[in-house]
């Protein structure tokens, strides 16, 4: 953030400042926006039990992206059976989302009760 802020007060000086302040001054309201939800204290989280507590939940959530879904069309397109993708999207794919967000949150709160 400080290393914007140089920048973005060099290039106000300047007469060249034009669309590369805007967009950096964007960019650092960004940046800004993010640390307001930073977690206050990261030192707390041990990455190491993070990733092995969260490495099978972590697979599991890929299964929902986008390559799932394109390939999915993809295959019922080739079928010549759309409709066959749009049910596959809906029934399934909003059951195993809410597979994941049941098994994320069992996740989270022994992380929790971990770190209390």
């Amino acid at each position: 953030i400080e290393k914007y802020k140089t920048n973005i007060a060099q290039l106000q000086r300047s007469d060249t400042a034009g669309l590369k302040y805007w967009i950096m001054k964007l960019y650092l309201a960004y940046l800004n926006i993010q640390q307001r939800f930073r977690s206050p204290d990261n030192s707390a989280i041990d990455r190491k039990k993070f990733y092995t507590e969260n490495i099978l939940i972590i697979r599991w959530w890929t299964l929902l992206g986008p390559t799932t879904n394109r390939t999915l069309l993809i295959l019922s397109a080739l079928l010549g059976n759309v409709e066959m993708f749009l049910w596959l999207i809906l029934i399934p794919g909003n059951l195993w989302l809410v597979v994941c967000l049941i098994y994320q949150k069992m996740i989270d709160k022994k992380i929790a009760t971990r770190m209390a």
